[in-house]
């Protein structure tokens, strides 16, 4: 049984209808992905310089190869906070949509920071990056690019939004603290290293005044 998935240009809501998108998983199709992507950057030099002359071809496919596997983490950010959209008709009782579960989306939480770990690996190797003119760390480009997405009030505001019509929410709360921990720290830690901070800087209490001097 096939479903028709309507077109997403202005941000995708539904995980499920997504450009490339023939499978049920956008985050094991990624995990596929990416191995083809480390196999071809393996062999990029030697499939693409050409004898005596520059590297633009090599350095002109690397860029492509970054750009692909943007798409792929592209992909999987649509589950965070996502809805899956039946486009409902009177009479097939069905809801208008659905969210994704709190499990899917712990899982691509895991996955992109398991990403962090791994893709410095092979995609910034010196011996390829060596080869081109020095430009921005592309790697750490994508690696911000990917956080400033966690952490936009978008995607917070659509994990507020999943978690109201979920029976098992996956809060913004535990959502900020699973990104917290994905960097090495806790979310009640750093609330309370914020509240200590208030406390050194105002002892004898909290003062609206001295606040904005």
């Amino acid at each position: 049984m096939y479903t028709y998935g309507e077109q997403q240009i202005l941000g995708t809501l539904d995980p499920a209808s997504q450009s490339e998108s023939l499978g049920d998983d956008a985050v094991k199709a990624s995990r596929y992905g990416i191995k083809n992507l480390r196999y071809i950057m393996d062999h990029l030099v030697e499939w693409s310089a050409i004898e005596n002359r520059p590297y633009d071809q090599t350095s002109e496919l690397y860029y492509e190869l970054t750009k692909q596997y943007q798409r792929y983490m592209g992909h999987c950010m649509a589950y965070i906070g996502g809805l899956y959209l039946n486009h409902p008709v009177a009479g097939d009782e069905q809801k208008g949509f659905v969210p994704v579960a709190r499990e899917k989306q712990k899982e691509v939480v895991k996955f992109f920071f398991d990403e962090f770990k791994e893709q410095p690996k092979w995609m910034a190797k010196k011996e390829i990056m060596t080869l081109f003119e020095p430009n921005n760390d592309m790697v750490a480009n994508l690696q911000a690019n990917l956080l400033r997405n966690l952490l936009n009030s978008s995607t917070l505001g659509k994990v507020g939004m999943n978690a109201k019509y979920s029976e098992r929410p996956y809060t913004q709360k535990e959502y900020l603290n699973d990104l917290y921990q994905g960097v090495g720290f806790d979310l009640d830690e750093i609330l309370q290293m914020n509240i200590d901070k208030l406390k050194a800087r105002y002892p004898e209490g909290f003062d609206t005044e001295r606040a904005n001097h």
